[in-house]
């Protein structure tokens, strides 16, 4: 497989993620977080999920995506500031610099929508892939628990980088435009299709997550 480097971000958020640096390597991340909160068990299936990340390749996919998401996020604010700046530029560039920005902001959302699309497939495929290397889908559905609810949450992250990351930037999306451009499949499904792999149900999880924590 590729070489991985390691790293640790200082946050009190619990969060993970795994990026391509675009030359055939991978970096996989934890913060500081949740190396603090996690049990040991928890934490290897948190780095098993980025590893199957890693070893499918998809990292790589959702770092491109990443960045093209940034480069047209990038020319929009440039473009705004520009017009903002040109307050006395002739009328007929003004609008062809809001038609422009139009066109930016259509491309900016259809590549969210679909980065998010394929981020919502890649990550239950690697949720799947650290219960098989863990053999331990219960302590990944714990570990995820414990994410969404913890204080902190998950750190400060980029609206364009959110798709790296194992937690979800918004918890609760409401609105159509929200939930489609959510990068992570609801929490709570992704618990359940690890306890259908455990045949655990939902009351005996939340009974087994709760002394886990206690004898953490």
């Amino acid at each position: 497989g590729p070489a991985i480097r390691c790293l640790t971000v200082s946050t009190v958020g619990m969060n993970a993620f795994a990026f391509s640096d675009l030359h055939g390597s991978a970096c996989i991340g934890v913060t500081e977080g949740a190396l603090s909160r996690l049990s040991r068990q928890q934490l290897e299936a948190v780095v098993a999920h980025e590893f199957g990340h890693v070893l499918s390749g998809d990292y790589v996919t959702a770092t491109s995506a990443c960045l093209l998401f940034g480069v047209y996020t990038s020319l929009g604010d440039a473009l705004d500031d520009a017009m903002v700046a040109g307050a006395g530029t002739p009328a007929l560039l003004l609008l062809g610099a809001v038609g422009l920005r139009a066109l930016l902001g259509l491309l900016q959302l259809g590549s969210a929508v679909t980065n998010a699309a394929i981020s919502r497939q890649r990550e239950s495929l690697a949720d799947l892939a650290a219960a098989r290397y863990t053999r331990d889908p219960l302590s990944l559905a714990q570990a995820l628990q414990m994410m969404v609810r913890h204080s902190g949450g998950g750190g400060y992250i980029p609206d364009g980088l959110s798709a790296l990351c194992i937690r979800p930037t918004d918890l609760n999306p409401r609105s159509v435009v929200q939930r489609a451009m959510a990068t992570r499949p609801p929490v709570n499904d992704r618990i359940v299709r690890l306890l259908n792999i455990a045949h655990v149900g939902w009351d005996q999880f939340q009974q087994q997550a709760a002394v886990a924590e206690q004898v953490f």
